[in-house]
């Protein structure tokens, strides 16, 4: 095996795997819980490609603890890896965009959608959000934590991915006025539910103020997706959808880098190289445009 080989699974073991099963035994993970390690994997913005290594690596470490008699059946059998697709990003044009929010809109599950459509945050930034990292009246969030599941652990909040993903993000007056609002029936469930609401200040929570279990909010964004007749795309496309509507209406592209944290604008423009594509023929009918004019 060449070495980088070994290197490159020994990073998806250490990284991804052990740190997702780390409190459970062996006999413990069962098919559930690796599909759930799928599904996070895809919305953190992993391929389809990558999340088949990490199955790859699971099956032959499960085969082998069958023949140790560890355990007596491999529950990765079972399981279902995504399909490996283009690399290119599944994103909602504008039009569909709409479509869903006008779906969303004045109901109780809005926000989440809302939060990762209008400014590009990850699933886990939504989810961890708090309104003491919210400044509305200058109409800024910041990013200061991440909130995840993790199998045998539960939810728990974590860092930012990077540096750069502890990041300040603008918002329109629209958006304010949505979290304003939802502010107030929050303030209303407190009330309703004093005595028993566990208040920890999460933008987005459960009726009683608990944290959102990230694997719950999938069926139903992928439910309210077949109610909006929207084609179907991964929670990780919202932040895709957000950079892509951005870039197509001409924004600097280290403006959109600095709004989904990426580390260097050059990220930002390898993985929306398709929409620089479109954008260089704009430019040239412009280029165009303006030259004939100006001979005219």
């Amino acid at each position: 095996m060449e070495i980088t080989t070994a290197k490159s699974r020994e990073y998806i073991v250490n990284t991804h795997l052990l740190d997702h099963f780390q409190r459970k035994s062996i006999s413990a993970i069962n098919t559930f819980d690796i599909d759930c390690l799928y599904v996070d994997k895809l919305d953190d913005g992993y391929s389809g490609a990558y999340i088949r290594q990490m199955h790859n690596l699971l099956n032959q470490a499960f085969d082998q603890a069958v023949r140790w008699s560890l355990i007596k059946v491999n529950p990765v059998k079972n399981a279902k890896p995504p399909k490996i697709k283009s690399e290119e990003k599944l994103t909602w044009t504008v039009d569909e965009t709409n479509l869903f929010l006008q779906r969303v809109k004045n109901n109780s599950l809005e926000l989440p959608y809302l939060l990762a459509i209008f400014t590009g945050m990850r699933r886990g930034e939504v989810l961890g959000l708090k309104w003491d990292d919210i400044d509305l009246a200058n109409k800024k969030i910041h990013i200061k934590r991440s909130l995840s599941y993790v199998s045998g652990e539960g939810i728990i909040f974590k860092e930012p991915k990077t540096q750069k993903s502890k990041r300040q993000i603008s918002i329109s007056k629209y958006v304010v006025d949505v979290l304003e609002q939802h502010k107030l029936k929050q303030k209303g469930l407190k009330e309703k539910h004093e005595g028993y609401y566990k208040d920890q200040g999460l933008v987005v929570c459960t009726q009683d103020g608990k944290p959102v279990d990230p694997r719950n909010l999938l069926p139903q964004f992928y439910r309210l997706i077949e109610e909006a007749n929207v084609p179907r795309i991964s929670f990780h496309d919202l932040r895709h959808t957000h950079a892509t509507i951005l870039m197509q209406q001409g924004e600097n592209p280290k403006v959109v880098s600095e709004r989904l944290g990426h580390s260097r604008v050059g990220i930002t423009l390898d993985l929306y190289s398709h929409v620089s594509d479109d954008l260089q023929e704009q430019v040239a009918v412009r280029f165009e445009e303006a030259l004939m004019k100006s001979s005219s």
